[in-house]
């Protein structure tokens, strides 16, 4: 499974999450009379004399007060799948075939009696139902590439001649590519998932995650600790490396940011100090005429400001861009 998978089945077993993201993709609110709670995904499988077992990421059952129910089940990847519809197909098949199991178990053992539309043979009558099953695909990769959205995807259609085709029963796959989420349906959320995806899908552009935790310092201080485990294994940056774990009174366990949003504070001041010098020093030296490209590009690559600011005297009493490149 590896451990960005463990750390993201971890995190996406909670009910705020598993609502959040299944509310996004439809589109709209389940009601709140509707109860999430959770649902055994593991199955047992014989192949041959082999025992062997598949089992969901997360799998949920939601109920509703006026009875009945269904299921939501979410699987996370943080690499390509090309075969996932398939396997997909297998899981649902597997839960399918557990709820009719247990449904024609219950009906041997209570001794029920069937009527003449009832499957007597089978023990299941017109009046049993399962419960169905909805999924979700979480991709929290950056790939951006291709990816199968049905099991006809995988297929060789073209072999097939005419209407025949109409023959083949396809099988969907619902697609969230997390790190895609645009910020305002991020801010619909409920839970801390704003938050995560929020730092994730920036962190692909430098360090531009840095502007967003200062933005929700207040969270980011003391942030869960399974939230803290997503970044830290999706994200390769710095300020998720040996943070301190706290125990909270509530005996939620919480990860201590502070002193991580501290130097983040400090580094975007120095960032800031460093750019207002270097935009000083370039229009101090377009008074003097046109600035060739490789000194533009030395004065944008400085990082050092003391030295900036020695360049800023300098270009505040030269009489000409030669003069500065000369004495820089």
């Amino acid at each position: 499974m590896g451990e960005p998978n463990a750390a993201l089945n971890v995190y996406m077993s909670k009910k705020e999450q598993i609502r959040d993201i299944f509310e996004y993709y439809i589109g709209e609110r389940i009601p709140l009379d509707y109860k999430i709670s959770t649902e055994d995904g593991f199955y047992a499988l014989h192949n041959g004399n082999k025992l062997t077992f598949r089992e969901r990421d997360n799998l949920k059952i939601v109920q509703s007060k006026a009875g009945g129910g269904f299921l939501l089940g979410i699987e996370n990847q943080m690499t390509v799948n090309l075969t996932f519809p398939q396997r997909l197909l297998e899981m649902d098949s597997l839960e399918y075939r557990r709820q009719v199991e247990e449904i024609t178990e219950e009906n041997r053992r209570n001794k029920i009696r069937y009527d003449t539309e009832d499957d007597f043979q089978y023990r299941f009558r017109k009046m049993d139902k399962l419960k169905p099953v909805c999924n979700l695909k979480l991709y929290w990769g950056k790939e951006a590439g291709y990816m199968p959205v049905s099991l006809g995807d995988m297929m060789d259609m073209e072999v097939m001649p005419g209407q025949i085709k109409k023959l083949f029963n396809d099988y969907k796959v619902h697609i969230v590519r997390m790190r895609a989420i645009v910020d305002e349906d991020l801010e619909k959320m409920q839970s801390d998932l704003k938050y995560v995806v929020g730092v994730l899908k920036r962190t692909e552009k430098g360090k531009n995650y840095q502007q967003f935790m200062l933005q929700h310092a207040d969270y980011f201080e003391r942030m869960p600790v399974d939230a803290y485990e997503v970044i830290r294994v999706c994200a390769n940056i710095r300020e998720f490396d040996n943070q301190f774990i706290l125990q909270e009174k509530n005996g939620e366990e919480r990860v201590d940011m502070c002193r991580a949003i501290y130097e983040i504070k400090r580094d975007a001041k120095r960032e800031g100090k460093r750019e207002g010098r270097q935009e000083a020093i370039l229009e101090l030296l377009e008074d003097c005429g046109e600035i060739p490209e490789d000194t533009k590009e030395r004065i944008l690559k400085e990082k050092n400001t003391k030295r900036l600011g020695v360049w800023l005297k300098l270009a505040a009493k030269s009489e000409s861009i030669e003069e500065f490149r000369i004495a820089m």
